[in-house]
């Protein structure tokens, strides 16, 4: 898999014992750009225990995207977090969602 800019995303190692690797994906309106992001996610293997792919109130086809991914993939949750609050940004607030729900 390769970033946006070309550039190859390499494999993460091994958690260190004990700890659990989660990715967090932040999203709006992402429908074209989000395969490509959890299809090199995927390919981390076993070493990645969880993606949560956070949407943020898309109006196109991401959240789709998204649930295919995770009928193909048990690692793969999508949660709605809905727009974010006038007084935050987006992304952040997210990141943020998504941190809390991997803590769980």
């Amino acid at each position: 898999a390769r970033t946006v800019r070309g550039e190859r995303i390499e494999r993460v190692g091994a958690a260190p014992p004990g700890e659990r690797a989660v990715a967090i994906v932040p999203v709006l309106d992402e429908e074209t750009r989000l395969g490509p992001c959890l299809a090199g996610l995927q390919a981390q293997g076993p070493e990645l225990a969880a993606v949560f792919v956070v949407d943020g109130g898309s109006r196109d086809g991401t959240v789709a995207v998204a649930r295919g991914w995770a009928a193909k993939d048990a690692r793969v949750r999508v949660l709605e977090a809905g727009p974010a609050p006038a007084e935050t940004n987006g992304k952040v607030h997210n990141l943020a969602r998504g941190l809390a729900e991997a803590e769980t």
